[in-house]
């Protein structure tokens, strides 16, 4: 309504305000206007040292192990947690990290905070699908819905078996942080004809989570709103096929083509794909993801008697046939660099229901 002053306080007593919230309310209070969300972001220190940060998941045969790497002292590595080689990285919201041990059939999903040491096991799921291939984490994604402050956890099930390709998928299974169960999702009948989650990964960017349907053959993605858990098809720029995969770039829906060291990536913006970078690759450099970019750098890396990550600058050059070169090094590590997530560290509570706490430490 024309005049209304409801939000206008004046900046300090606005401040005094948003300090007694805890710093869930105010990642949300940051949606009401542009007013309150320079002054979360400017005068409230949860938000001030919430700098994006990349998390590197890192396996050998026998261990896995969490890295955390920032551009605020020269590209620093800093050890996050150490678990079994089965414990995977399914995602990262607001400082927490979603783990999965694929040795558990369905896989183990646990939530953990390593800056505050706090973890949470998640209920196992009531029914599940077997794999051969013994890859659970693939099928799980961790996302958060701003406008809620609720985080979810999203099951996808039937997936990396190609030969079941043609089955369709009846419904999808969703844990909301704070409810004591899992819920069952049913599939509408055009999202179902998309058919199994392929290779390509499940996502969660911005309130929703997308997947990738092997039966998609005029190239459409499932997307699911974390909110009002809606679901549609959502097109791709090109044929869901192998090679295809889904990424985050920027905050934003990104997804990759790769074919003989040639990656092309488009960017989901406003509703259309926009085709970002055609990238060339050399020798056995591979580019991460899901999280595409730390900042203004393309991230790669190369496996030999280690691993080592790369950062290319880009910054904001909508070029094409971009070399990536392998300079300059960011660092190195004992293993093989599986996935890049973007992070940020926080020191608020996991508390989210009555449960017996897990003290994570530095090992999971």
């Amino acid at each position: 309504m024309a005049g209304d002053k409801t939000h206008e306080f004046a900046t300090d007593i606005l401040v005094d305000i948003l300090l007694r919230l805890p710093p869930s309310s105010r990642r949300r209070a940051r949606l009401v206007c542009r007013h309150w969300r320079g002054t979360v972001d400017e005068r409230t220190s949860e938000m001030r040292s919430r700098a994006v940060r990349t998390l590197i998941s890192v396996k050998t045969s026998l261990t896995a192990s969490g890295y955390v790497v920032d551009d605020l002292s020269g590209w620093r590595l800093r050890n996050r947690w150490a678990g079994s080689g089965g414990v995977h990285v399914v995602g990262t919201c607001n400082g927490l990290i979603c783990l999965c041990d694929d040795a558990k059939p369905g896989g183990a999903v646990t939530l953990v905070n390593p800056v505050t040491g706090e973890g949470l096991v998640v209920p196992p799921l009531p029914r599940h699908r077997s794999s051969r291939r013994e890859s659970w984490h693939e099928a799980y994604s961790f996302g958060y819905h701003p406008l809620t402050g609720k985080y979810k956890i999203v099951h996808v099930p039937g997936y990396l078996e190609l030969a079941a390709a043609s089955d369709s998928i009846d419904e999808v299974q969703v844990f909301t942080l704070g409810e004591a169960s899992w819920r069952s999702v049913p599939l509408p009948a055009a999202v179902r004809a998309i058919g199994c989650l392929g290779s390509g990964g499940v996502v969660s960017v911005d309130g929703t989570t997308y997947w990738l349907g092997m039966g998609g053959i005029d190239g459409k993605a499932v997307s699911f709103d974390l909110g009002d858990k809606r679901l549609y098809a959502t097109p791709l720029p090109m044929t869901a096929k192998p090679g295809v995969t889904l990424t985050v770039v920027r905050g934003r829906l990104g997804v990759a083509l790769d074919r003989d060291g040639r990656t092309v990536v488009w960017v989901l913006e406003g509703g259309r794909w926009r085709r970002l970078y055609d990238l060339q690759l050399r020798g056995s450099q591979r580019l991460m993801s899901p999280q595409f970019a730390h900042g203004k750098y393309v991230l790669t890396a190369v496996t030999r008697e280690v691993s080592v990550l790369y950062g290319h600058e880009l910054g904001e050059r909508r070029s094409f046939n971009v070399v990536l070169s392998k300079e300059p090094a960011v660092c190195d590590v004992e293993g093989y660099i599986h996935r890049t997530f973007a992070y940020v560290e926080t020191r608020e509570p996991l508390r989210v229901y009555e449960t017996a706490p897990v003290t994570t430490g530095s090992s999971v």
